[in-house]
């Protein structure tokens, strides 16, 4: 007794359809798009890795060797994301095959 599924649909109900790309107007402003997502996703790791230092050791870092430490670390994070989009060739907003 394995009904198929019933793939129809109402026509007069709405289809949702996704998102368009963001359409920038000039270079500037996607370069401006990119740094800030880019600045997002570094704020988010620099909040993170200064979280964890807290966490660990419970207190600010008190050498520069440590700050230098966590500065990598937060700058490692929030790129990683922002080269991994651009690497994308689906994302349509930042991706190699994006217009």
């Amino acid at each position: 007794m394995n009904k198929k599924p019933d793939l129809s649909f109402d026509k007069d109900q709405p289809v949702a359809v996704p998102p368009l790309p963001p359409v920038f107007k000039s270079k500037g402003e996607e370069v401006k798009a990119i740094l800030a997502s880019w600045g997002r996703a570094g704020l988010g790791a620099i909040l993170a890795v200064v979280l964890v230092q807290l966490q660990d050791k419970g207190a600010f870092p008190q050498t520069w060797d440590e700050a230098q430490g966590m500065l990598f670390a937060a700058v490692v994070g929030g790129l990683l994301p922002m080269i991994l989009r651009y690497l994308n060739p689906g994302d349509a907003a930042f991706g190699r095959g994006a217009k």
